[in-house]
């Protein structure tokens, strides 16, 4: 009697495993485009999010200063 195998595997390595650039013929080429745009949005959102939220701190502490150094 053979057992069959489970992959007891969380949610999070099931989508990197579908995300991984293999060499299955049947992944069709516009499987692969679509991986590499999102790992490309993914990316930049991970780079893109906290430098826009530091640039929009810095405006706002320096136009607050020079809002002070008005009224003062």
């Amino acid at each position: 009697m053979r057992r069959e195998r489970t992959w007891n595997t969380d949610p999070v390595t099931r989508v990197a495993r579908g995300l991984w650039p293999d060499r299955n013929p049947l992944r069709r080429t516009s499987d692969r485009a679509e991986a590499a745009m999102v790992a490309v949005l993914i990316a930049a959102f991970l780079i893109g999010a906290p430098l826009i939220a530091l640039i929009t701190w810095r405006l706002t502490f320096a136009n607050n200063f020079q809002h002070h150094r008005r009224c003062s």
